[in-house]
């Protein structure tokens, strides 16, 4: 898994400059590395987790972007044979929202403080959001305010195997402190963008 993969995804486009990438790193130092997962925290500590094919979750950080610690694999919570990967958010106060999937696509939420990253279990309030969840996503605005959509899968009848119910969207503002969710109306950004993954 390479640094330069990484970046690309979060970084916004910005018009060609005489300033040269610098050479790509292999966090992972193997071959069978996926699902990575970058999240920035308060202090400008660069976090990376990824899905390593035979020794599960792995992780790594940095705190300039080219020095990096050992991958070392954890016990996570997340579930190796999801696809969708975890999702991890940090706020400006020291704190980094973790939310995955389960097997049975239970959407879980749990948050850490910067120095507890890489120790799951030293990590918060891990709890469960909803079930039968086809996917998710999270964005945060200016103010630190947790923005939640997500997508249930319908519900099938146990004799016919027809639908009970359609595919529902949903869309929470989630007041991060004690993640209370209020489900608000309207067809906001985060729900669309969802919709053109499926």
């Amino acid at each position: 898994m390479l640094t330069g993969a990484l970046f690309g995804f979060i970084s916004r486009s910005h018009a060609q400059t005489v300033q040269e990438w610098s050479e790509p790193i292999n966090l992972s130092r193997s071959g069978v590395a996926s699902q990575p997962s970058l999240v920035v925290d308060s202090q400008g500590v660069l976090h990376v987790f990824w899905l390593d094919r035979f020794e599960g979750y792995k992780y790594v950080e940095s705190a300039d972007g080219v020095t990096w610690s050992a991958p070392v694999a954890l016990q996570f919570p997340f579930s190796v044979k999801q696809t969708v990967q975890p999702v991890f958010v940090a706020d400006p106060k020291g704190m980094v929202h973790i939310f995955w999937l389960s097997e049975k696509n239970e959407l879980f939420y749990s948050q850490a403080s910067d120095e507890n990253l890489d120790t799951p279990a030293a990590w918060l309030s891990r709890s469960t959001l909803d079930n039968a969840v086809l996917d998710f996503d999270i964005n945060m605005d200016a103010q630190g305010r947790l923005h939640l959509g997500y997508i249930k899968n319908p519900v099938l009848t146990s004799s016919s195997g027809e639908n009970i119910s359609p595919f529902k969207l949903r869309y929470c503002r989630c007041l991060h402190r004690y993640l209370s969710m209020a489900e608000e109306t309207g067809f906001p950004n985060l729900l669309t963008s969802l919709l053109l993954r499926h």
